[in-house]
């Protein structure tokens, strides 16, 4: 009985020292990977002798010890702001890396460009012969390294469509570049496609610490052509060709022409029309277009335009030309040196 009642009237005294053995080993860990470990080990030891002590005194010790203790553990797991940003921490950007293949080594490395882009343009101008063109963009192979381009030729070839074939690549007269451009080929002829290359020179930026290869020195760029045919600029389709009741001979057709002005297809209805007569854009009667000349027996037509008065395009009612703009053509660009090119219809990585 009296065994009893000492454990029972010394509960409170027990119940400090339980704690106590579980705080320390709670922070046991913590407090190791820290540089106060022996420090707060010591302090820990102070505030368990003073509760031993409590216990060993028959009077009920205060709450002072206890307080302490709460007060001690607080200020160790207190949560307070950290100088140092966490590896999940939201707030720090992402790590992004790029490829970039360097060759080891003092090289130097020129490889093929490639025709980025072929346009056909057509635009109002002065010059009749500046009125239609294809706009090439030439761009330089981004993994060329510790080279100078010294020139560029640019290489053209055409198809023609009398022969359905496809003509031999030469050099375009007139044609100066030293980098990436964008040229505007004016000598072009509606009708016909055309398809481009370009041949690049260059030379180590400094021979004294970068060695180019001679067969690296001149590259020549895979060919990249249009799909579709240049327009022409209007499209007389001839439906009947006939003597009128005056004893001249008359056209009936239907008629469409580009808008240079307003850079649309403008399309009119069946007319029918005598020599001498205009159509197309421009004042009533001062049209761009006239009707030249028409031959019944031949069953042709042929049209004068006074933008260009030299060129005068025979019409025949077998003939059906095109007027609408072709879409663009984007070419792709070559695969990073020492990976094979995606094969036919394979989709690049």
């Amino acid at each position: 009985m009296d065994e009893q009642s000492f454990w029972m009237r010394n509960i409170d005294k027990i119940s400090y020292v339980v704690a106590g053995v579980l705080a320390i080993g709670i922070l046991a860990v913590p407090l190791a990977m820290t540089g106060k470990a022996v420090e707060d080990v010591q302090g820990l030891e102070e505030i368990h002798n003073e509760l031993k002590k409590k216990i060993a005194d028959p009077v009920l010790p205060s709450r002072a010890g206890g307080e302490r203790l709460v007060q001690w553990l607080q200020e160790r797991w207190a949560a307070r702001p950290s100088a140092v940003n966490a590896p999940w921490s939201t707030e720090r950007r992402p790590v992004l890396v790029n490829w970039t293949p360097q060759e080891e080594g003092r090289f130097a490395r020129h490889y093929p460009g490639h025709v980025a882009r072929l346009h056909h343009r057509r635009e109002a101008s002065p010059q009749p012969d500046q009125m239609s063109f294809i706009e090439v963009t030439g761009v330089m192979n981004t993994f060329d390294l510790n080279v100078v381009h010294r020139s560029v030729e640019l290489l053209r070839k055409v198809w023609d469509p009398k022969t359905e074939a496809w003509g031999e690549l030469s050099p375009v007269r007139g044609f100066r570049a030293q980098g990436d451009f964008t040229y505007r080929d004016y000598a072009i002829e509606p009708g016909k496609k055309y398809g481009y290359a370009f041949t690049t020179t260059a030379a180590s930026k400094d021979p004294s610490q970068f060695e180019l290869p001679p067969a690296q020195e001149t590259q020549t760029s895979a060919e990249c052509a249009l799909e579709e045919s240049i327009p022409y600029d209007f499209n007389f389709a001839i439906s009947l060709i006939r003597t009128g009741p005056d004893g001249s001979p008359v056209v009936s057709a239907v008629v469409s022409y580009f808008d240079h002005d307003s850079g649309e297809v403008v399309e009119l209805r069946r007319a029918n029309y005598k020599e001498g007569e205009r159509f197309g854009p421009g004042e009533k009667n001062d049209e761009r277009y006239e009707v030249r000349r028409i031959l019944e027996t031949e069953q042709e037509v042929w049209i004068r335009d006074k933008v260009n008065p030299l060129a005068r395009p025979v019409i025949t009612r077998k003939l059906r030309y095109s007027v609408a703009p072709i879409p663009a053509v984007e070419c792709p660009a070559p695969p990073p040196p020492g990976t094979a090119a995606p094969a036919a219809g394979e989709a690049a990585p």
